[in-house]
């Protein structure tokens, strides 16, 4: 008998064995772990923009979207995108 595995329960396992989970929650959940390489800074010194790497090996880039005015050198707000357009396996 097929059982088919929930979302919830791929997740937990970091497992995608239908393809229907999307990357986002994948993706969200390791922003914290990419490796920042090639950055460069504005005049402030903000980091504003950098070459990314993912712990799956696949790259992506930073960029600062909002550099505060407030707190000169910090980042208000950013992207970091994910070079593979297809699911994570």
């Amino acid at each position: 008998m097929f059982r088919r595995t929930t979302r919830t329960e791929a997740l937990a396992q970091d497992v995608d064995p239908l393809g229907e989970i999307a990357s986002d929650a994948w993706l969200t959940a390791n922003v914290n772990n990419v490796t920042y390489t090639s950055v460069t800074r504005g005049s402030n010194g903000a980091a504003t923009s950098a070459t990314v790497v993912w712990p799956d090996g696949t790259g992506g880039t930073y960029t600062a979207t909002t550099v505060s005015t407030a707190f000169p050198g910090a980042v208000d707000a950013f992207t970091v995108t994910y070079a593979d357009q297809q699911q994570r396996p």
